[in-house]
Parts: structure tokens; sequence; C-alpha cells
């Protein structure tokens, strides 16, 4: 949710410093594995030539609207006029507590409030006869879905349906050698399974059987089952943690010391990378390539397994005999669990509490 503050501040000053008529030029942001809680966005750059005003001379200038704000730690400006942003350690820990507060609008933004309309596309992929309609077809619903989210206008739904539709559980006879059709490998695989594989996939090339081998394994090599796994991870963690008599989603103990109860750096590196949800469904919906936000729900739940591993929230399982910083790491978890939740549903893939 950071990426979506820092745009909009950034608007605001924007509009305090260019023509109203540039204000639609809205800022996008640099590099997922940064310091954590430090963003970078090449907005003056853009904004030179249509403002008729040097780079650096509106680095300088957007740098000092910004630099004021109580929840930004520093600006600067970098390179050939980027400026960089770092938020205050407060801001990042109690991120936690706010994605959860949000739920499903932890994705939303404004970043395509300017954008062309946008129809909202429903179905049909499953039933596809070629591998290439099943890719098309997915691709075009999760970035209406995307574009939504990051606050583009919406038209009517257009409801896709195809030549000779199937039932998703029928199964469709092969060639010997052959790759199985998409029918067939959503009945034995699943819908989510081949669904997430479809997200996944940047083209529309007609998959090898290894590759839609990997998607129905049960194991964290499989790209769609680690993201699966770590929602239902979390959630198991938030279930037992409640049998025990501690509630992780309370968020009134936030306001005190989150940033220190959340200070070591594989936490601090999952809170950045939650961070960035808003901007990566806007930029999936730009691109209009699911596998943009496919791969970040993937470093998600890489972030997620490294921050658990290491910093545990059960007492049993390792966890700070502190009951506040119990409570914390149960907020974290929250946080990971709706973010995963969250872009997952863009992508119309389910999230189990329990796998």
């Amino acid at each position: 949710m950071l990426t979506a503050d820092i745009a909009r501040a950034t608007a605001a000053a924007v509009c305090d410093t260019v023509p109203a008529r540039l204000s639609y030029l809205l800022p996008t942001f640099d590099g997922l594995r940064q310091t954590p809680g430090t963003y970078s966005t090449p907005l003056p750059r853009r904004l030179a030539t249509p403002a008729g005003r040097p780079a650096p001379e509106l680095a300088a200038t957007l740098a000092d609207h910004l630099r004021h704000l109580p929840w930004i730690a520093a600006v600067t400006v970098t390179g050939p006029a980027y400026l960089r942003l770092s938020v205050t350690s407060a801001a990042l820990a109690d991120l936690a507590a706010r994605i959860t507060a949000a739920g499903g609008a932890c994705a939303r933004s404004d970043a395509l409030a300017h954008h062309d309309p946008v129809a909202a596309r429903v179905g049909g992929w499953h039933a596809a006869t070629t591998w290439a309609q099943a890719h098309a077809l997915t691709a075009a619903e999760v970035t209406s879905r995307c574009a939504a989210a990051a606050g583009a206008p919406i038209t009517s739904k257009v409801s896709e349906r195809l030549p000779r539709e199937r039932h998703a559980t029928e199964t469709v006879s092969a060639p010997d050698g052959a790759t199985p059709s998409v029918a067939e490998f959503v009945a034995f695989a699943g819908r989510d399974a081949i669904r997430y594989a479809l997200c996944r996939t940047g083209h529309p090339a007609r998959p090898g059987s290894a590759t839609l081998a990997v998607a129905v394994r049960h194991h964290r090599g499989n790209p769609g089952y680690a993201v699966r796994y770590a929602h239902a991870h979390a959630a198991a963690t938030l279930r037992q943690a409640a049998g025990l008599g501690i509630d992780g989603t309370d968020g009134t103990e936030a306001a005190g010391g989150e940033a220190r109860l959340l200070g070591h750096p594989l936490q601090r590196a999952l809170l950045h990378v939650l961070s960035w949800l808003p901007e990566r469904v806007a930029h999936a919906a730009r691109r209009a390539e699911p596998r943009v936000l496919a791969r970040y729900l993937e470093d998600l739940a890489c972030a997620y397994y490294a921050a658990h591993e290491t910093c545990p929230a059960l007492p049993y399982a390792g966890g700070p005999d502190e009951p506040a910083a119990a409570q914390a790491r149960l907020r974290l978890a929250a946080a990971v669990k709706t973010g995963l939740a969250t872009g997952l549903d863009l992508l119309g893939v389910s999230a189990p509490d329990v796998l």
C-alpha cells in the first residue's frame, strides 16, 4: 500500500508544481529488490519536456514538497533526475496492520484513473479449444481485473464464448505423444493449477508436457503451489495462534513499537515486498501481462518463507516469549495471507486455508 500512498503524495506535489493539464502523469516506481522502505521514480524526467522545465529543477521542487510529510524519512535526487524516497520505519512496520484491515482493497490504487476505459472480460478460458485461446482469454480477464483495481474506468462486461465449448471436466483424447488439451489438463490437474500456469506464461505458445507437469506437483518447486501453500501456511499459523489464545489480527498494539517488533532484516524485506502489491497490479494491467502479478506473488511467498523460518510467530515453533512480539509477527502473517489472497483472486485462482 505504501507505493499507492507515495503515488498519491507525489501526484499532489505535481499538481502544485506543474500545469494542471500534466497532473495525469502519475508516477511509476522502479525496482522490487531495493533497500526496504525505499522507492524511486523517474517522474521528473517524464514531466520535464511537457512542463518546459529542467528535470533536475523539477526533481528538487518535488523533493521539497515530499520531504515534509511525517511518514517520509528522506527524499533525495539521484542519477538523471530520479526521485528516491524512504519511508520511516514506523510507516513500513504499520503496513502489516493496514493491509489486514483493508482486506481486498489493499491492492487498489489510482494508478490508472486516467486510463482509457477497459472492458470487464469474463470467462471461457477452460473451454478453449487451443492453448493459445486459453492464454489469450486468461490474459484479457486478468488484465481487466487488475485495471479495475488500479482505478481504470470499466465498461460493461464482455462474456467470451468459444466455438465448440466444452465442460471443464470433459476429457479429450489426444494422439500418442501429443500435448494434452486444455480440458484434459484441467480434468487431471484441477482448474487452479492450470489457471495459474496460464497466468504465469508470458506467451501463447503451446506449453510442453514437462512445463505443464510442473503445474500439478504438490511441492514448493511448483510456483503455483508455493504461492497457494504460503497462503495456507499463514492461515494455519493464525488458526494455531487462536487456539493458544493469541490474537494476531488485533492491531491495537501496532502504534507503539511495531517498528522495533518487526525490525529483523527479513521481516523488513517482507514488508517491503508487501508494499509493492498495488504497483504490481497496476503494472500487470498496463502491460496486459498476468505474469507480472504471478511473479510478484512468488516473490511475496519466498519472502514470507524466509521471514517465517527465521522469525517464527508461535512459541512452540521457536517464536518469541514476549506477547507483543508474537502478536506483531502474527499481524505480519495476516498481512501476507491478505496480500496473497487478493493477488490470487485477481488471477482467478483460489486461495485455500488448507492445502
